[in-house]
């Protein structure tokens, strides 16, 4: 079932919970978040962060609390389950799904479905005021490097093998020794300052992808 809709005829939240609670799922909405919660499952739930413009699929929504359920019987569990506005379903995982584990537990049939498929985050040192008035040019540039294609990221021999036979952090190291083409013009000590950053408020350092 598709709740989809227009900004012009958004699905009341009213509506919304009756729809889902017939696939066993209860719904409030809170601004742009929509809360779910299994109505199947013992403390199963999820948060989607989805205006009311955008459209909400039931199978989407069922994928997302069934991943948010998994759990191991040696204790590794998922500690949190979000979802962003491009939500929508895929064979196990739906898209746009974010799950945070306990630092010991991987789900291999989420690791590789539709990738960074159009979503991003980025974090600028630029006021709002700033943003708005380098908008379009941003946009402009987002678009050539994200969508079609005229980043240049090389990615050499020597740093590929660095990657598979000793991980991430062999071809970081590799990558800062010899920059190349985009490159060469990353400042890495800022970006091992936000990783540290990021990492220290995180579980992505119980992975040690990257050790510095």
């Amino acid at each position: 079932m598709n709740f989809s809709h227009t900004p012009k005829q958004t699905v009341s939240a009213k509506r919304l919970a009756k729809a889902l609670a017939s696939h066993g799922i209860e719904a409030q909405r809170d601004g742009n978040i929509i809360k779910v919660r299994s109505l199947v499952a013992r403390d199963v739930h999820a948060e989607i962060l989805l205006p009311e413009s955008l459209p909400l699929e039931a199978k989407a929504v069922s994928q997302l609390l069934d991943f948010a359920g998994v759990w191991h019987p040696d204790g590794g569990h998922v500690c949190r389950a979000c979802a962003t506005p491009d939500f929508h379903p895929s064979t196990l995982v739906p898209v746009g799904s974010v799950l945070v584990t306990s630092h010991d537990f991987v789900i291999p049939q989420a690791v590789g479905t539709d990738i960074n498929c159009g979503m991003r985050l980025h974090v600028i040192d630029l006021s709002l005021e700033e943003f708005l008035s380098k908008k379009a040019e941003l946009v402009r540039l987002l678009k050539l490097d994200l969508l079609e294609g005229q980043r240049n990221l090389p990615t050499t021999p020597e740093s590929m093998r660095a990657l598979f036979n000793d991980g991430l952090s062999a071809f970081w190291t590799h990558t800062k020794r010899v920059p190349q083409c985009l490159f060469a013009q990353v400042d890495f000590q800022e970006v091992e300052r936000e990783l540290q950053r990021l990492s220290a408020s995180s579980h992505v350092r119980h992975f040690d992808m990257i050790n510095f």
